[in-house]
């Protein structure tokens, strides 16, 4: 699930990236150290920061929230493990050959006239292994090395390599205020931080969590300024963004092999 400390992160490196649009190990916007920090302020830190002509740059969450939950609850895919094992089907020969690589978690399904036969594959598993257990499930099924060799009356031989994937859904969403709150020693600094900032999130307004899901960016208040330190060389400003982002659930799955699951039934007339 997209937790609050995620959005966080995420909002914290769009913030990062505006301020150095070339990359941290080039030069920021305003052309010296721009710190940037998942949390509020941490006072002796950025008194050394601006006494040293760096800029602070927060961003931390609010307690102004409120659930906006309106999708149905349907699971999206995230991640798919890739089949290393292949079966090929000779419908003439009535053969299965398994060849490819011994991976887990797999397994292989065979179907023959509407019925499936599923085999697990083992951690101790080889290819032959894998032939003699499967054909051993088959009736009348036999095998040699690699290959099962099926006999009988038989109509329909299709097969498939089952693999795990990983879905998620959405339980809900809610919208939360965050501000980006930027400290600096001078004016220019601070006005070119905000503008920088402000620029890209307004343009990234769709942002992928790191469950997948995405998180909506709105511009909520104006910028604002604060002077009063100014005798001191502080120079603060505020940026406040709504970020909608959901609750989700994620499991693991395994794919569909036998999309009949054993029900196709075929009458002679």
């Amino acid at each position: 699930m997209a937790t609050l400390l995620q959005v966080l992160q995420t909002l914290t490196s769009l913030a990062t990236t505006a301020c150095y649009p070339n990359g941290t190990s080039m030069p920021s916007v305003t052309g010296k150290e721009i710190i940037l920090n998942s949390g509020f302020v941490i006072r002796s830190q950025q008194d050394f920061d601006i006494n040293a002509g760096y800029s602070n740059v927060y961003v931390y969450p609010t307690p102004r929230a409120r659930q906006v939950t309106k999708f149905e609850r349907d699971f999206q895919p995230i991640t798919l493990s890739a089949a290393t094992l292949i079966l090929t089907i000779n419908t003439v020969a009535l053969t299965v050959t398994i060849t490819g690589t011994v991976s887990v978690p797999q397994a292989v399904m065979i179907i023959v006239n509407g019925i499936g036969y599923g085999y697990l594959v083992q951690v101790s598993d080889t290819l032959n292994t894998i032939a003699t257990n499967t054909a051993a499930l088959i009736p009348g099924a036999t095998a040699t090395g690699n290959v099962i060799n099926l006999s009988g009356d038989i109509y329909s031989l299709t097969g498939s390599i089952a693999t795990n994937y990983t879905a998620a859904e959405e339980l809900g969403r809610v919208e939360r205020v965050f501000n980006i709150f930027v400290a600096s020693p001078n004016y220019v600094d601070r006005s070119t931080i905000l503008d920088a900032i402000d620029v890209y999130l307004r343009q990234q307004y769709r942002v992928t969590l790191p469950d997948n899901f995405v998180g909506m960016v709105f511009p909520v208040e104006d910028e604002i300024w604060d002077d009063s330190l100014e005798q001191y060389q502080d120079l603060k400003g505020r940026l406040n963004y709504m970020i909608q982002y959901p609750t989700t659930l994620t499991q693991n799955f395994t794919t569909i092999t036998d999309p009949f699951i054993n029900s196709l039934s075929v009458s002679y007339s």
